[in-house]
Parts: C-alpha cells; sequence; structure tokens
C-alpha cells in the first residue's frame, strides 16, 4: 500500500510541475515594470501556427489606478488556416480590478472584468476583445495575421491598500480555419519564455502521459515480484 501511494504522489507532483511551470507571474509595483508575453501553438494536422506577443508598458501606477499601453501583434503563419484572427486575451491580477477602460485601439475596443476565457482557469480577471465580447464573434472584427493593435488599459481598484500589483495566467483565443484554440502564454520576467508554449489541451495530454508511465512502472514491479 505504501508503494502504491508513493507512485500517486509522484504522478500528482509531475502533473503540478508540467502546469506550474507555464503559470508565469509579473509583480508591477513601479511606472518600470514594464514586460512582454508570447503566445504560440503548432496547429495539429495543419502547417499553420497561431502566435502573438503583446508588450506592457506601464505608464501610471497607484493604490486606486494602474495604467498601461498595450501593442498586441497577431503574428501567426497561416500555411493552410485559411485565417487566423486574434479574437481577445487576458490576464489574472491580484488586487481584483473592479472596473475596466479602453482608449486609442481601432481594433481592440471593449474590456472587461471577471470575464470567460475558454479552456484558460475559470475565469479571465481582465479580457479585452475585438469583436463581441471575450468569447469571440465575427472574423471580419478580429485582428488579422501580420496585423497590430495598440491601446490604452486603464483598470480600476477599490481597497488596493499598496500600490502593487500581481498578473499571472496569460491568455489567448484564435479564431482560424481550422477551429478556435486558446493558449496560456509565458511572461518575459521567465527566462524560460520562448514562443513555443503549449496549448493548456496538450499540457493535459502530457501529464496523463507521465501518469501513465507511472501507473505502468508500478504495474511491472507488481508483476515481476511474483
Amino acid at each position: 500500500m505504501e508503494k502504491n501511494n508513493l507512485w500517486v504522489v509522484r504522478a500528482s507532483l509531475a502533473i503540478a510541475f508540467v502546469f506550474s511551470s507555464y503559470v508565469q507571474g509579473v509583480i508591477i509595483d513601479d511606472v518600470s515594470d514594464d514586460f512582454s508575453a508570447a503566445w504560440a501553438y503548432s496547429v495539429p494536422a495543419s502547417t499553420g501556427t497561431v502566435s502573438a506577443t503583446a508588450t506592457f508598458d506601464i505608464t501610471s501606477i497607484s493604490v486606486s489606478q494602474l495604467v498601461m499601453a498595450i501593442t498586441i501583434e497577431n503574428t501567426t503563419t497561416l500555411g493552410d488556416l485559411g485565417n487566423a484572427g486574434l479574437a481577445s486575451f487576458g490576464f489574472n491580477i491580484n488586487a481584483d480590478a473592479t472596473g475596466a477602460s479602453i482608449a486609442g485601439g481601432s481594433i481592440f475596443d471593449s474590456t472587461g472584468v471577471q470575464q470567460n476565457l475558454p479552456s484558460i482557469d475559470n475565469n479571465i480577471d481582465v479580457c479585452i476583445w475585438a469583436a463581441n465580447n471575450c468569447q469571440g464573434g465575427a472574423q471580419g472584427n478580429l485582428l488579422a495575421a501580420g496585423d497590430s493593435d495598440s491601446f490604452t488599459l486603464t483598470l480600476d481598484f477599490a481597497n488596493n491598500y499598496l500600490a502593487s500589483f500581481d498578473l499571472d495566467t496569460f491568455g489567448v483565443k484564435f479564431q482560424t480555419g481550422k477551429g478556435s484554440f486558446e493558449l496560456e502564454g509565458c511572461v518575459s520576467t521567465d527566462p524560460n519564455c520562448n514562443t513555443t508554449v503549449p496549448e493548456p489541451s496538450a499540457l493535459a495530454l502530457l501529464g496523463l502521459g507521465i501518469t501513465g508511465l507511472g501507473l505502468a512502472r508500478r504495474r511491472y514491479r507488481l508483476v515481476s515480484h511474483y
């Protein structure tokens, strides 16, 4: 029984490591704390790769407000995807934002708090979208492959007694000719950040594979014992 429990613990730790290695945070407590985020995913059975980068320039910070100048670029390689519009992106933030507003964007012109970005966590604290809502919209309203957009995002806060903010779980949604994809990205504060970030479902499969290896090894030991 002790050996069985040990393998369960090892498998659980392996899965936790796979997921946590891509959940990187950013701490903002000064206007110099600029950073960037990157997303990428090679679409299965396709020659295309959906990808994007975003820069976050902190322009103002106080206990009640955080203002960022954001530029996001859809760097997708289309291949045979047909189209690949970037529909929305967002992140979690602590303290929780009580309000959000956006100005200056030609594609991204709406934002909201406590939004649902499919497949990314349960909710995204702050989401910015180009069409109907955080879940997507008509392809013609999205940020097309090769295009970029810049805007100012203002977040409001209440009962935040420290001018410090912790951001994590940067998600993005692409709509393509071969389906929709929601990805978690990595940030420039992570020394291992690059543009080959697996989709959450790919991480889940990898985690299940690790679990399977652990169970298979345990089964082999039990059989060989007899």
